[in-house]
């Protein structure tokens, strides 16, 4: 396989295993609640729905903050926010806005880093 697959299958890891970890645990909650009878049924499935889809996010952003980014303007590398979580991308770009430039653009996930980290 060529670098970039290599490095692109390293991102998906990175950030798939909170996504499966909180799919089996949600799946074994709903198997609970189907089940067994609890008072006040609807209300903790909402409760726990929403925490688990909150804990979701927080788990695959603290896995992606570590990820540095490279803009195509300034060249200036940075780490995303959490509402950058959100932004559109293509593989292992993202289009975000540079902290240093302020301008919205496609920025490159620096490789060389990862590289080092693993």
């Amino acid at each position: 396989m060529s670098k970039f697959w290599d490095k692109f299958s390293f991102y998906n890891r990175l950030t798939f295993k909170p996504i499966i970890i909180w799919t089996v645990l949600f799946f074994i909650i709903g198997l609970i609640f189907e089940f067994y009878e609890f008072p006040n049924q609807n209300f903790w499935f909402v409760v726990i729905t929403v925490v688990s889809i909150t804990l979701l996010f927080v788990s695959v952003y603290n896995r992606i903050k570590h990820i540095p980014y490279v803009c195509k303007n300034c060249g200036h590398k940075f780490f995303i926010k959490f509402h950058q979580m959100f932004a559109v991308n293509s593989g292992l770009q993202s289009r975000l806005k540079c902290p240093f430039c302020n301008r919205v653009a496609w920025a490159d996930i620096y490789i060389e880093e990862i590289d080092e980290k693993n």
